[in-house]
Formats: structure tokens, C-alpha cells, sequence
């Protein structure tokens, strides 16, 4: 069967039995909508297998279906499918997933183990979650549940086991931020399974930067020109270095909470309490508390640990722009905020 790349499948073929294709060479695979009867394990372990397309009047997907087909990486679950069978897409090779919103059920070790799934998307008539369905999807990013009233689900559907030397190290929760319908993050925060995601969001909230404690070493970095800031003069003015390659010689800084969602910067590396403030498009570094200036922090997408740092805009900045363009910068161009270690070294 390794032989065997493609197929096509008969209109005239109504049922395939359990196993049928197992570990078999198959890369992609049509089955008509005459097919109405499937057994277990059809696609299991084929591993060049990256092209399903699935009837569509099927209600539900069978067990263990595409088990480790490590190839597959995406799949339209077709619009009348209420049951996504136990195992069905295990080990598989997934990004994203969108459930239609005909299915009620997910079944147990369902997406366990889908290494690369990043995105799923849950129907709110979703009714249950079997154990594991997406245990261990390691790059989980993003969930959104349309469900209004979240129903108990195990706590092992989430989760990830930590695998070390061949044997399980420990578990720990899912990484994935959940978004879930306007006011009803309270019922996900107070039921079963669900209150295992540390972060909860509700329809049109926007994540908190992560990562921003007191006592955290960084480095600011201007994007356009790849130079870090640098404090000159005996500590009294922080401007850009003139190489972008002497990041050692690069100032750095770290944050101090002025309110929620701002903060002071301040130089890490001085004997003294040098804090960061505003004179016209130039930053100055000062000892005196009240003169510092707060600035508010945005992730940056697609890198990990790099914050923008955007000017709080008031009457206190001295800045000579006072719109939402005034971002903390040295000639009109951005800087950002990246992590570095304690003797300075960047990450």
C-alpha cells in the first residue's frame, strides 16, 4: 500500500471498510458522496496524506479517521456534521480550525496531539468537549468559543503534557488566549475546564502586553535605522548610538508602573534612579521623580518580547506633537522595547 499515491473512488461505492488505507502512500483522497458507511482507522498513518475532501452529507466524522496523518494540515469539516469523532484527527499536521456550526459534539483525543494548530474556532451549539480533544496542541494560540453558556468540560481538554527524556515531566495549562461572546467571560471564568485559560477575553477586547515586570531588563531600539538608544553625557540625555552593531555599549533600561497600562522607564544600569522625560522630540534623563514621563505599551505582532512604547499625550510631555503619531521616538522614527538580561546582554 505505500505504493499507492492516488485514488479515485468509485461513485458507486457506498461503504469502506475499518482500516482500509492504513499507513497506506495516499496524498490526497476524494470520497463520493455515495459513501455513507465508514469504519475506524481508514486514513490511519498515512502519512503523505495533505488532501481530504469529505462528503457532504455526512453528520458525523468517524473514529480515529485521519489518525496521524501528520501531512494533513487542513480540513473542511463539511456543513452538516454534528459529531467529530474520537481520535479523528489525532497527531495531524492542523493549523487552523473552523468547526461548521451544525456540530454539537467533539469527541475524545479528537485534535490530541496537533503540534501546529495555532487556531480553533467553536460553534456556539456546541454542546461537548471530549477529555484530550486538544490536549497537548503545543502551539495553540487562539481559541474562540461562540458558546453563551459554557458548559463543564475536563480539564485535560486543554492542557499540554510536558515530555522529557522519553517520559511525561509534568502538565500544565494551555498557553491560548479564549475569546468568548460580549458578557460572558464571567461564566467562563467561573466554569470547569474553562477557567484554565489564564487569559479571557470577550468579543472586541484587546490582550494586555505580556512580560512587563518590575525589574526586567531591556534595550530600546529604533526600527527604522536598527540603532539602540544610548545615555550620553554623564546620564543627563539618552540619544540614538551611532552603530547598530555596538549593541553592548546600548543603555539598558527597565519599567516601573506609573498607573495601569503605563510606565516610567528608567536606566537599569546606573547607580542612580535615572528615569526617562520629554523635551520636544529629544529625551532627557533625570533624578527627579516628578519629572518623569509615563509612557503606554503595545505588543508588537510577530516578535516575541518587543513592545512599541507610545508617548502618554498630555499637557506635561513638552512634546511639540500632540496627536496619536507622537510616539516615544527620536527624529520621527519608532524605537521599541526588547528584552535583555541582566549583565545586558540581548536576547
Amino acid at each position: 500500500m505505500k505504493n499507492l499515491k492516488n485514488l479515485a473512488i468509485p461513485e458507486s461505492v457506498q461503504s469502506i471498510d475499518e482500516m482500509a488505507f492504513y499507513q497506506s502512500g495516499l496524498v490526497s483522497i476524494t470520497i463520493p458522496e455515495s459513501v455513507t458507511t465508514m469504519g475506524v482507522n481508514v486514513f490511519q498513518d498515512c502519512n503523505e496524506l495533505y488532501q481530504v475532501v469529505l462528503p457532504n452529507s455526512w453528520t458525523s466524522i468517524p473514529k480515529s479517521l485521519f489518525d496521524s496523518c501528520e501531512k494533513l494540515t487542513e480540513v473542511n469539516i463539511p456543513n452538516n456534521v454534528e459529531v467529530i469523532g474520537d481520535r479523528s484527527f489525532r497527531s495531524c499536521g492542523l493549523i487552523e480550525v473552523e468547526f461548521p456550526a451544525s456540530v454539537k459534539t467533539i469527541g475524545e483525543s479528537a485534535f490530541l496531539g496537533c503540534e501546529n494548530l495555532k487556531i480553533i474556532s467553536l460553534p456556539s451549539g456546541l454542546t461537548s468537549i471530549g477529555a484530550k480533544a486538544f490536549r497537548s496542541c503545543s502551539m495553540l494560540q487562539t481559541v474562540v468559543s461562540n458558546i453563551e453558556e459554557p458548559f463543564e468540560i475536563s480539564s485535560e481538554v486543554f492542557d499540554i503534557v510536558l515530555v522529557e527524556d522519553g517520559g511525561v515531566s509534568g502538565i500544565e495549562p494551555t498557553k491560548a488566549t479564549l475569546y468568548v461572546p460580549k458578557g460572558c467571560k464571567e461564566l467562563y471564568k467561573s466554569t470547569e475546564g474553562w477557567n484554565q485559560f489564564s487569559t479571557i477575553l470577550e468579543e472586541g477586547e484587546t490582550p494586555e502586553p505580556e512580560g512587563l515586570l518590575t525589574g526586567k531588563n531591556y534595550r530600546v531600539k529604533n526600527v527604522t535605522t536598527g540603532l539602540y538608544l544610548q545615555v550620553v553625557g554623564n546620564n543627563t540625555s539618552m540619544t540614538l548610538q551611532n552603530k547598530a552593531e555596538d549593541v553592548e555599549l546600548s543603555q539598558v533600561f527597565q519599567l516601573e508602573e506609573a498607573v495601569e497600562g503605563m510606565y516610567y522607564i528608567k536606566a537599569a544600569d546606573s547607580d542612580n534612579n535615572y528615569y526617562a522625560h520629554a523635551s520636544g522630540w529629544n529625551f532627557n534623563a533625570t533624578t527627579n521623580a516628578d519629572n518623569r514621563t509615563p509612557f503606554t505599551i503595545a505588543l508588537v505582532e510577530g516578535e516575541t518580547e518587543v513592545y512599541t512604547l507610545h508617548q502618554n499625550v498630555s499637557a506635561n510631555t513638552g512634546l511639540a506633537g500632540t496627536d496619536d503619531s507622537a510616539l516615544f521616538q527620536h527624529q520621527d522614527q519608532i524605537c521599541v522595547l526588547q528584552a535583555a538580561d541582566s549583565l545586558g546582554h540581548q536576547h
